[in-house]
């Protein structure tokens, strides 16, 4: 049980971050997870229990009728939305309910057209997208993002990167996706591809902190006899050097950077304490990423998550957050990721030997700077630094403790 209120004004916060009393509330286990908080204002928030995934979500009595519309569209809808009386604090309430009622989701799922009565949610992000999977007669299976944003990627770009060797996958346009400039740009259609991610895939083979023995000596290319995952990291990393040798292309729009200093200010909010180590990190990341090396064309993104496994070889996804900006950020970006959720950096190596070979043989990509991929690596550290506390994890406070530390031994 949580001993104080994180926010006394917001008592919904306080039972998402709590499993006991979330499962007291909704009479079943039930994680909580991609936290949208407001202080004094609102908390939004995937849930995931025994009947699915859902769109949670508390508001401070004062701007309760912000769930007026959600309770109209339910019952338009004849869908179910929970709503849970917090004990102790009149007028208080949590609501819960299908992800088809998420408010900023509502209307781009409405029109997308898609089969909301069979789908298989995926991956679910309150307020900001939605991934699902579906049967469709004539296209077999499918996956659909649907985002708040735009979520398509221009296919001049794609069949550009194509053409250049980077295996990614074609948008498709089935019959039933909207043409309403309101709804078109927010869903995008793939088809269903291999049978796993490489992030999944290798924390299947490894214990996690312990990572794979790097094939050969370091440097070297993984060899023949290496573990698998190593091989597809190479092969990533190759594939990522071709991306970032992509010249300028017309509409694409610069890569969003890092904001290590907003980021300062809301964790020092939860963990007063670790507010001067919080800033200093953030001010010495930002004179480091001031020396950063060559700009280019950037997935914006990209991780082991986003390369996709099958019998054809790789598939980089998520492309919707491409743009130019430094194109070491991505191979941060990898690192980051590989250290938070393996604990090591066995397929970063054998991404960068596979990029370092295709810059040497085909001078595509750029040479890398270690001191710049350390600056980059703590930059999407940072960028996660709340992670532990929107996914709920009940030690959510020390694990942005040893986060901090993390940055902190990069810079």
């Amino acid at each position: 049980m949580t001993a104080t209120a994180l926010d006394a004004s917001l008592p919904a916060l306080d039972a998402l971050l709590d499993p006991g009393r979330l499962r007291a509330l909704l009479g079943r286990p039930a994680k909580a997870g991609h936290l949208r908080y407001k202080p004094g204002v609102s908390v939004l928030a995937r849930l995931e229990s025994a009947v699915g995934i859902q769109w949670a979500a508390g508001f401070h009595p004062d701007y309760a009728g912000k769930l007026r519309e959600s309770f109209d569209r339910a019952a338009a809808l004849n869908a179910v939305l929970e709503t849970l009386e917090l004990p102790g604090t009149p007028g208080h309430q949590l609501v819960c309910g299908p992800v088809e009622l998420d408010s900023r989701l509502y209307h781009p799922l409405r029109g997308s057209g898609l089969p909301l009565d069979r789908i298989e949610v995926l991956s679910y992000n309150s307020g900001r997208h939605l991934v699902v999977a579906f049967d469709d007669a004539d296209a077999g299976r499918l996956v659909a993002h649907i985002t708040d944003k735009a979520a398509k990627v221009p296919e001049p770009l794609l069949e550009r990167l194509r053409q250049a060797g980077v295996p990614v996958l074609g948008q498709l346009n089935p019959g039933f996706l909207p043409e309403e400039p309101d709804f078109a740009g927010h869903t995008a259609c793939y088809p269903w591809y291999g049978t796993t991610d490489l992030l999944q895939l290798a924390r299947s083979v490894t214990a996690p902190g312990r990572g794979f023995p790097l094939p050969a000596a370091a440097g070297q290319a993984p060899s023949e006899s290496a573990p698998q995952p190593l091989l597809l990291a190479a092969s990533a990393g190759q594939a990522l050097a071709r991306l970032h040798a992509q010249p300028f292309c017309s509409g694409t729009e610069m890569a969003a950077g890092p904001q290590p200093k907003k980021l300062a200010d809301a964790a020092s909010e939860l963990l007063p304490e670790l507010r001067s180590r919080l800033q200093g990190a953030a001010e010495r990341l930002i004179a480091a990423l001031r020396h950063a090396g060559r700009a280019g064309f950037v997935h914006g993104g990209f991780s082991a998550d986003r390369i996709l496994v099958g019998a054809d070889g790789i598939r980089i996804i998520n492309l919707e957050r491409c743009g130019y900006g430094a194109v070491v950020s991505d191979l941060g970006c990898f690192a980051a990721v590989e250290l938070l959720e393996l604990g090591s950096r066995t397929l970063t190596e054998a991404l960068l030997d596979g990029y370092r070979e295709a810059h040497g043989v085909a001078g595509e990509g750029v040479a890398i700077d270690p001191e710049e991929l350390r600056a980059w690596t703590a930059a999407h550290l940072y960028a996660r630094i709340l992670q532990p506390f929107r996914e709920c994890e009940p030690d959510w406070r020390i694990r942005i403790t040893r986060r901090l530390t993390q940055i902190e031994e990069l810079l």
